[in-house]
């Protein structure tokens, strides 16, 4: 077997041979966030687009649902308004809400 000759290197080689590894080691995982974080946001993107299709889709449910619920309350209160002299006349007491 050959013995290999040891190359020497000086402290201050040996602190940028280190610091260069902590520097592509701290890019590295930089790269890795960056990925991980552009897919949350995309996934939270996307949830933000279901939820604003489904508040979309109840709206467009309920916006008929609540004029016709208001148009019912209108005439409800006509109707009670009519009867109520007709229940006075006939000496029906009806006891209110």
């Amino acid at each position: 077997m050959a013995i290999k000759s040891v190359k020497k290197i000086t402290v201050d080689e040996l602190a940028r041979m280190t610091q260069n590894g902590f520097t592509e080691l701290k890019n590295s995982f930089r790269i890795e966030l960056k990925g991980e974080l552009a897919e949350h946001t995309r996934v939270i993107l996307a949830e933000f687009r279901r939820l604003n299709d489904e508040v979309k889709d109840i709206k467009t449910i309920l916006k008929p649902t609540t004029v016709m619920v208001a148009e019912h309350e209108r005439r409800i209160g006509t109707l009670e308004s009519r009867l109520e002299p007709v229940e006075k006349k006939v000496g029906i007491v009806r006891l209110r809400r």
